[in-house]
């Protein structure tokens, strides 16, 4: 079981002690950081072959496809 699944699991007895807290922020705090590393390391890959400025144009996309996304998700919540 993952560390959310285990999250969830204890969640729903009522059951997480400080600690827990603690390993679980550590645990997101670790996806986190890859997750930057992976995207530093893609943005490094791509200046090989594409211009800077395609490349923020590529990340200002991804954005506003995100906040797009959230409004979507957030409209159908409010209906």
């Amino acid at each position: 079981m993952n560390a959310l699944g285990h999250l969830e699991k204890l969640l729903m007895q009522g059951e997480i002690t400080e600690e827990e807290y603690n390993e679980i922020f550590n645990a997101f705090f670790k996806a986190d950081e890859d997750n930057c590393a992976l995207d530093r390391e893609y943005l490094e890959k791509c200046k090989k072959f594409l211009s800077n400025k395609k490349i923020y144009m590529i990340l200002k996309a991804e954005i506003l496809f995100s906040r797009y996304m959230l409004k979507i998700a957030k409209e159908k919540d409010e209906e």
